[in-house]
């Protein structure tokens, strides 16, 4: 995040609110915003079955939150694609390369 964006959010939060705001910053990953999410909804679900607004609510978060979890982001996406281009480059080479050290490949074959 950066400085203008987070000073932006700052501006309407008390001071207990900013050094929350602060910590969960410095989280990495979303496996525990995850499993909270599906605590709640397990919860809502529980003690509140009416409340359908907010159980549809919680699972609309989740699910959104499951697909952000799985998504590449730009430079994860250019990585894979770098990788993803030389391993099928090494594979064209291995696959045009004659076989060397193998005797009679084909010999003796009707169909060779």
């Amino acid at each position: 995040m950066s400085p203008r964006t987070r000073r932006y959010y700052q501006a309407g939060m008390t001071a207990a609110e900013r050094r929350d705001f602060q910590e969960a910053a410095e989280l990495e990953g979303i496996r525990e915003e995850v499993a909270l999410l599906r605590m709640l909804v397990r919860r809502a679900l529980r003690e509140t079955p009416e409340d359908t607004k907010a159980i549809h609510g919680g699972l609309r978060l989740l699910v959104q939150t499951l697909l952000a979890e799985r998504r590449l982001s730009p430079p994860e996406a250019e990585g894979l694609s770098g990788a993803m281009a030389r391993v099928i480059e090494e594979l064209g080479d291995i696959w045009q390369a004659p076989a060397i050290g193998v005797s009679g490949a084909g010999e003796g074959r009707e169909d060779a």
